[in-house]
């Protein structure tokens, strides 16, 4: 039980800090520092990817009517609402730290380096990869039409360079496992 509870209070995210025993998250938006605790991680956690759900559901919504227009404007609602509530309601019922500094930016490569094993990043890499060409093979092979199968190349472009990432990662970890 403890385990769980302690499993919960992780904040997964590109600006999120260890502080003082404290999660911080930095807002670039509103230049501000706010602590998240325990009770607000379930909360951070769905909006935290509203840009992703937003996609994803135009996504669906593109290919189910068959229409990018549609698709898109109801991607656009869902990101407009998600963002109304994370900025208006969810950060203001935060507390702010002020004696917060942030520490020097960590390339991305590394911060993938530090945090996962050698044998996740290959199979990062490799699932990625596979993604990728599923996207494009997939949107290929079932005839979409234009606009549907160039974004489905986009997000295939984008899991390729997340596989790039991943193996350059791996490199980087296993270099240092070396030393």
């Amino acid at each position: 039980m403890a385990d769980q509870k302690k499993q919960d209070a992780l904040v997964p995210g590109r600006n999120i800090y260890l502080y003082n025993k404290k999660t911080i998250m930095y807002d670039r938006l509103t230049d501000q520092n706010y602590i998240i605790r325990p009770q607000n991680v379930r909360a951070y956690n769905y909006l935290s990817i509203r840009y992703f759900i937003a996609f994803a559901v135009g996504f669906t919504m593109a290919v189910v009517t068959d229409n990018i227009w549609i698709g898109l404007g109801i991607g656009l609602v869902v990101l407009a609402v998600m963002s109304y509530i994370y900025y208006k309601r969810y950060l203001p019922s935060l507390s702010v730290d002020q004696s917060f500094k942030r520490p020097e930016r960590v390339p991305y490569t590394d911060s993938l380096a530090q945090r996962l094993s050698a044998g996740r990043l290959l199979m990062a890499f490799f699932v990625s990869l596979s993604l990728a060409f599923v996207l494009v093979f997939n949107a290929y092979i079932n005839e979409y039409p234009t606009v549907i199968l160039v974004l489905n190349c986009l997000l295939g472009l984008a899991a390729a360079v997340l596989s790039g990432a991943c193996l350059i990662a791996f490199f980087k970890k296993r270099k240092a496992d070396k030393q």
